[in-house]
This record gives structure tokens, C-alpha cells and sequence, in this order.
């Protein structure tokens, strides 16, 4: 398998063609894996293999965390995103080069599926109103998720370092202007379409000019 391309060598590096062959044959089914989904198993494997081989105790919760910055371009990850995860990879004693040298790209995995796999993209499949709130909500929390985790690892370094004392949980909530009543409502409120006022009794207010 490590002829064919980067998959395949990174397949057999860490042990995983049985998952590789798995989803490649589940891709091009209608309920199948994405690329997306595809790419970041495989980075989500390599990575616990990596910290494990380290002896990081919180492999669970470090994976989930580099896994969202280290595949996450789509998502716009900044330059501080990337720099404080090849730090927290250091820090969990992994050499970030190789690591991420060692990630397949969206392409290299589009290419293995369809060129050395010679399977066809599956069809289409209709996106749904629902569909799309569903997955409008689910990349806002895997934002929040990813600012809470870098504002929490700042916070802790300033602490280390006698800057600040000790703070508590950090938690992130983001508001939006309701197009209906004017009013900030929680996104997840505002993008269900649906305003607050209008299953109160209360006539709603006009919209802030």
C-alpha cells in the first residue's frame, strides 16, 4: 500500500490500512465518510499514536484539540492557532515537523480515494434547510471549542509564568442580532430562525434602525 501514495505510506507507517481500506470503500456510498472525515480519522489516529509513543497522559483531549487547528485550514486557523499547537505537540515531547509532515492534505486524500483507489466521488445528495442548520451550528462550536482551548492555554501560560493569578474556567458565548426583534440573542437562537419574542405573548418590537 505505501507505493501507491502518502495514504499508503503513512498507512503502513502507523498501522492503519485496515482503517484506510474501510473507508475506502465506505466513501463512495451516500451515508459514507467525506474526504473532510477521512482526512482528519487519519490525523486523529497518527496523532494518539505520536502522543501515546510520547507518554502524554491526555491523549484524548490534546488529539481533539490539534486535530481541529491541524486540519481545520477550511475553518480559517490563524498563525497563532498553528504556533500554539507545534508548541503543545513540543510540549507533549513530539516533534511537530514530523507530525505534521507526516498528515495527509484534503488533496493527497481526495487523490488516494480517486486516483489510487480508482473509486468515483458519491453523488450529491440534497442540502436540506435542516441539513444546513445543523451544520452551521456544528462549525460554530468547533470555533468556540478551538477559542476556549487557545484562550485557556494562554491563560495558564501567563499564570506559569507570575503574570496573572490562577483564573477560573474559561467559557466562550457568542450573541447575534436578531433581524427580527433587534434584540442579542444566542447564535444558536438566531440561527434557528426563529426570534424569542415570537413564542412570547408580548407583541415583538420593531428592528433597531
Amino acid at each position: 500500500m505505501s507505493e501507491c501514495c502518502k495514504c499508503g505510506a503513512v498507512a503502513e507507517t502507523y498501522g492503519l490500512e485496515e482503517y484506510l481500506e474501510r473507508v475506502e470503500r465506505r466513501w463512495p456510498r451516500r451515508n459514507g465518510p467525506s474526504v473532510r472525515d477521512i482526512e482528519r480519522g487519519i490525523a486523529k489516529r497518527v496523532l494518539r499514536d505520536e502522543l501515546a509513543d510520547a507518554g502524554s497522559i491526555r491523549v484524548d483531549g490534546a488529539v481533539t484539540a490539534l486535530v481541529e487547528v491541524l486540519t481545520g485550514d477550511q475553518d480559517g486557523a490563524s498563525a497563532f492557532e498553528w504556533e500554539q499547537a507545534r508548541h503543545d505537540l513540543r510540549h507533549h515531547g513530539v516533534d511537530p515537523d514530523t507530525v505534521i509532515g507526516n498528515l495527509p492534505s484534503y488533496r493527497t486524500v481526495h487523490r488516494h480515494l480517486t486516483e489510487c483507489c480508482g473509486q468515483e466521488a458519491p453523488a450529491p445528495t440534497e442540502i436540506t434547510a435542516d441539513r444546513g442548520v445543523v451544520a452551521a451550528e456544528d462549525r460554530i462550536k468547533k470555533l468556540v471549542t478551538r477559542l476556549e482551548h487557545v484562550t485557556d492555554k494562554t491563560l495558564t501560560e501567563l499564570t506559569t509564568a507570575g503574570h496573572i493569578p490562577e483564573p477560573g474556567a474559561v467559557s466562550v458565548t457568542v450573541q447575534a442580532e436578531c433581524g427580527v426583534c433587534g434584540e442579542d440573542h444566542a447564535v444558536e437562537t438566531v440561527i434557528c430562525g426563529v426570534c424569542p419574542t415570537q413564542t412570547s405573548t408580548t407583541p415583538p418590537t420593531q428592528p433597531r434602525q
